[in-house]
């Protein structure tokens, strides 16, 4: 196992440590990736180093073909697939830290009247479509040109 300094697990023989205040003194590049490429240099470092050349750091998000399709028929209906889109999510249940609902129609608001090339992307949920419609159309009182809401039917 490997894992940071701490008194029981350097004692352990199960266990191996990795010093991160080493890591952070000695190294200048101290990012997250940086330090569990270090960990997994702890497990094998004769591989590792042999290795590590071969690793192919390009990552890119996968989706399946049902989501590509439902998302470039959407670009189609709406003739925005070539232009410059920013997605804006206001229900991610992942982010630590989120804008109330009308933050984020204001923040739709000023880079709209900011950037003319720019055009914006809400996914909307099946939970929280309607509310979000209401507030919406509370917010702009007019249809907003270049703001696109895309409803996202849940998968399982």
């Amino acid at each position: 196992m490997i894992t940071r300094n701490c008194p029981i697990s350097i004692f352990s023989l199960k266990c191996k440590c990795v010093f991160v205040s080493f890591i952070k003194r000695f190294y200048k590049n101290r990012n997250d990736e940086f330090k569990m490429l270090y960990y997994a240099r702890k497990i094998n470092p004769k591989l590792f180093d042999k290795e590590i050349k071969n690793l192919n750091f390009d990552i890119k998000i996968k989706t399946n073909i049902y989501n590509k399709n439902v998302i470039n028929n959407f670009l189609d209906q709406n003739n925005i697939k070539d232009k410059n889109l920013i997605l804006l999510n206001p229900f991610s249940i992942s982010a630590f830290y989120t804008l109330k609902l009308v933050d984020y129609l204001r923040l739709c608001q000023e880079i709209i009247s900011k950037f003319k090339d720019i055009y914006i992307i809400i996914p909307s949920y099946e939970a929280v479509h309607k509310d979000f419609i209401r507030e919406f159309k509370t917010f702009f009182k007019e249809n907003p040109q270049r703001i696109y809401i895309l409803k996202m039917m849940t998968i399982f």
